[in-house]
């Protein structure tokens, strides 16, 4: 009694088809298991296989703020790992929220260089800080020299698409080397249609790569990332809000006033 923990929200079973295989999201398990009523509830019940397999406790170099990064830094892990980012590889993330700050702190902790696009220039800033390789606000003649300089003219080894826009998708092919990958990391509305040249991603050997959720083991890794300092997420975890102000905590996130809203059920600063 009285440990802070961690708990994730979904279990695979480890032995079917799909875990065998490495989709672990895909596992019929996964899929029934979950936290009820959600994380947005004064009270949340943890199934016993989820405190067996998912939970892991919280080490004391951790806020409780930091340690709420542990499952989506896990889904990055997972991305990454799927992706098959190397040491040395050039990556172009598109769009520097959360996730896409996790995703650059992943790159360079595996000696890649990122490249960080986004519209915001605050983002882009908070992505400087967290040593990003460059950063930039888009599709604009700088990006693509520094793109081009940094990969002699080859262009990138992968693009890694974390916000869902149509018409970026194209254009994000264009940026990839000749056998590199495009890694798709957010969904679409069900009624957008993607038109892609088929004949580029024949001949050019592309790869599009999507990745959704992460495993035990992810988990156990990006714990550990966290409380080694590897992946930096205090300048994420700013904006702390009681249950009772969620539509005002929403209302900022989509107004993009601030980067990440977390609920604190029982205070309101939990950052301890």
């Amino acid at each position: 009694m009285g440990d802070r923990v961690v708990v994730a929200h979904h279990v695979p079973c480890g032995r079917c088809h799909y875990c065998c295989h490495g989709n672990i999201s895909m596992c019929a398990e996964f899929k029934k298991t979950n936290l009820d009523p959600g994380g947005f509830a004064e009270f949340v019940r943890v199934p016993v296989e989820h405190v067996e397999s998912v939970a892991f406790p919280i080490p004391d170099s951790l806020t409780d703020n930091e340690a709420s990064f542990m499952e989506p830094l896990a889904c990055c892990v997972r991305a990454v790992k799927r992706a098959g980012i190397q040491s040395s590889d050039v990556v172009v993330v598109v769009g520097l929220g959360s996730i896409g700050l996790l995703f650059m702190q992943l790159i360079r902790h595996a000696g890649g260089k990122c490249i960080g696009l986004d519209l915001d220039p605050a983002r882009r800033e908070l992505a400087d800080s967290l040593r990003s390789t460059a950063t930039f606000a888009g599709s604009e003649p700088d990006f693509e020299e520094s793109l081009a300089s940094m990969t002699n003219g080859r262009g990138a080894d992968a693009v890694l698409l974390t916000a869902a826009n149509p018409p970026l998708v194209p254009t994000a092919l264009s940026w990839l080397r000749a056998g590199g990958t495009c890694l798709v990391f957010a969904s679409l509305h069900p009624d957008s249609d993607v038109t892609l040249d088929w004949n580029q991603l024949y001949y050019r050997e592309i790869n599009i790569v999507t990745s959704y959720s992460a495993s035990p083991d992810d988990l156990r890794e990006a714990l550990q990332l966290l409380a080694n300092g590897s992946v930096r997420v205090s300048l994420m975890t700013g904006h702390t809000f009681p249950l009772e102000w969620f539509s005002e905590a929403l209302a900022a996130i989509e107004s993009r006033t601030i980067l990440k809203a977390i609920m604190t059920p029982s205070r309101v600063s939990s950052d301890q």
